[in-house]
């Protein structure tokens, strides 16, 4: 029910809602698409279309989504990574709801990448601005102990939409980048009487919610809401359950638990009108072909022997003008068709000209690519980065990843004061930790392997063991970056920077092992292996196959002293126990001599 009338007034905006608020609904509409989008932007050809023309070709004109779709693959390349954003420390209630467990984050079963993702940063792209607010249960508990037995009562979170943000004001005192108050409009759905205990939705209706820090009660946030009526200039207190007799609630936390991420622009903001050129071209082109591209059929006969040029009963014997008719020179003929006389030039216009309509599809085209390169553009901007000169075309995907990870950053801050605000609402617990993915990469794999390749062949030429170290480095981040998680790609450098060799090419170290160059362990970690545990064994193995090798040989050759095996063992395929190592040669050319 509502209370007495409040101050709070249906003309309170905030100046930057009012900023651009004329362009919000074209971004919305736009990204949209649909018949709405249609019926508002496809535009009437003036007075050579009629009433009837028009509804036609409306109705024939298909509806152009590219914006949507140069949007949506910026956030799906977002949204792919977010599987590697890492989330440790939290709350047993927060650790639940952020794999979609319980209740999930927003009491709707959806976990926070789910959110972040499908809601947040699609509202983000669209309009350049959103909101996330915390709230929680009245009666949520503060213990662990409280907690453990209600895991129903968990904080959760709504998306408020930038037209739904109306008002709001900074804390520049206690705690600056925060909100002292804000003004929220929500929508609410409302219910008929219940009947035989189902309650069933019968529409929607819009409320304000007011949230502001109270100082006489030393800084503490209080939450009231408020009727949203068109026709009346002051709204009405709405009592809601928690409320005390003045329908405010009060909370026990210091801080206004809202967040406003903001990419500064709308990447909707530069393309809106290409898609309008598209959707008014393409109902030209349709409507072009059902209207003009029917076959034409001309038919040569005399004229003369028609009939038509009889003279009418009436009009005299003089051969005037509007003496003679010549009414059946037209005739339908499965498409279009005219005759015309024998004595005549056919007539040049036999079928419609193509080139007017190629030369619309090409438009098309082109305008097509530039949606998506002014999209790309937005978010490589968002990093600060300009791309101007020719050759700078394959430096513009790092741009676009620069961008990519500036909006990283932007859902990683947001995440993070969720993650405060939700442990101030379970008694200031330590918040969860949040990091997210530093690199975005888009690159295709055949790319990828190709950029590794050429770091790969300059490392060898490098004096510096650090700077050969840190191109690894470089090198496992571009070939892995964006499809390892970033604890594995941590673990991977630190192994790296352990490493005593800078290479593990197999032929490199066969050659410095067989010339001494590097020990046995070395040798076999470089080469992937574990040399503390391997070469040991090794070494076992190779003394058992060398001692089988020499007692067959022995055997063969009627036996001889030890001292005489191991001299000629060089020659017998065994040279590591071979004290003279020129044996082999010599015992080759003595019987090369002996021939």
């Amino acid at each position: 029910m509502a209370a007495t009338t409040s101050l709070v007034s249906a003309a309170i905006r905030h100046p930057d809602f009012l900023f651009d608020a004329t362009e919000w609904t074209e971004w919305r509409e736009t990204f949209r698409g649909g018949k709405t989008y249609r019926e508002m932007y496809l535009k009437r050809w003036s007075t050579r279309e009629d009433s009837s023309d028009y509804a036609l070709r409306k109705f024939c004109t298909p509806i152009p989504t590219f914006a949507k779709a140069a949007i949506l693959d910026i956030r799906n390349s977002i949204f792919q990574r977010l599987e590697d954003v890492l989330r440790s420390d939290g709350s047993p209630s927060y650790d639940r709801a952020v794999n979609g467990e319980s209740a999930g984050v927003d009491r709707e079963g959806a976990s926070m990448n789910t959110f972040i993702g499908v809601e947040l940063l699609t509202e983000l792209l669209i309009m350049g601005r959103a909101g996330v607010y915390v709230d929680a249960p009245g009666a949520m508990p503060t213990t662990i102990a409280q907690r453990r037995n209600r895991p129903d009562l968990a904080p959760y979170l709504y998306c408020y939409r930038i037209e739904d943000i109306l008002s709001w004001t900074l804390d520049h005192k206690e705690n600056p980048g925060t909100y002292s108050a804000v003004l929220l409009r929500d929508h609410v759905v409302s219910y008929n009487t219940e009947f035989a205990g189902i309650k069933l939705p019968e529409g929607r209706e819009t409320r304000l919610r007011l949230v502001w820090k109270d100082e006489m009660r030393g800084g503490k946030v209080n939450v009231q809401f408020f009727t949203d009526v068109e026709d009346k200039d002051e709204r009405e207190v709405i009592m809601v359950p928690g409320a005390d007799e003045d329908g405010v609630i009060r909370l026990e936390i210091d801080i206004v638990p809202f967040i406003m991420p903001d990419l500064g622009d709308s990447l909707m903001a530069d393309i809106c009108t290409y898609q309008h050129a598209l959707l008014n071209l393409v109902s030209g082109d349709v409507n072009w072909q059902l209207q003009s591209s029917s076959p034409f059929l001309t038919i040569q006969r005399d004229l003369r022997s028609t009939g038509a040029h009889l003279k009418q009963p009436g009009q005299g014997n003089t051969p005037e003008a509007g003496g003679q008719r010549a009414k059946d020179k037209e005739e339908q003929i499965g498409g279009k068709g005219r005759y015309y006389d024998m004595d005549s030039e056919r007539p040049g216009y036999i079928a419609p000209p193509t080139d007017p309509l190629m030369a619309s599809m090409k438009l098309q085209e082109k305008l097509e690519d530039d949606i998506r390169k002014l999209v790309n553009l937005a978010v490589s901007n968002k990093a600060g980065s300009r791309t101007e000169s020719a050759e700078a075309k394959k430096l513009s995907s790092q741009g676009l990843e620069a961008g990519l990870s500036y909006i990283g950053l932007i859902l990683e801050h947001t995440e993070q004061l969720i993650a405060k605000y939700w442990s101030m609402y379970e008694g200031n617990e330590k918040p969860a930790v949040v990091n997210y993915p530093e690199r975005y990469i888009l690159k295709q794999d055949i790319e990828r392997i190709e950029e590794a390749k050429q770091m790969a062949a300059l490392m060898d030429r490098l004096p510096s063991k650090k700077a050969r170290k840190s191109l690894a480095k470089k090198i496992v981040k571009t070939m892995l970056g964006g499809s390892e998680d970033s604890e594995t790609i941590r673990s991977i450098l630190v192994e790296i920077d352990r490493a005593g060799y800078t290479t593990s090419a197999v032929q490199d170290i066969i050659q410095a092992h067989s010339s001494g160059l590097v020990s046995d362990e070395t040798a076999s970690n470089a080469l992937g292996f574990d040399g503390e545990k391997e070469v040991k064994q090794a070494k076992e193995d190779k003394a058992e196959r060398a001692a089988i090798t020499l007692l067959a040989q022995t055997e063969v050759a009627g036996g001889s002293g030890q001292a005489a095996i191991a001299q000629g063992a060089g020659a017998r395929g065994v040279p590591d126990i071979d004290p003279d190592e020129s044996s082999a040669e010599e015992e080759k050319e003595e019987s090369q001599d002996d021939e």
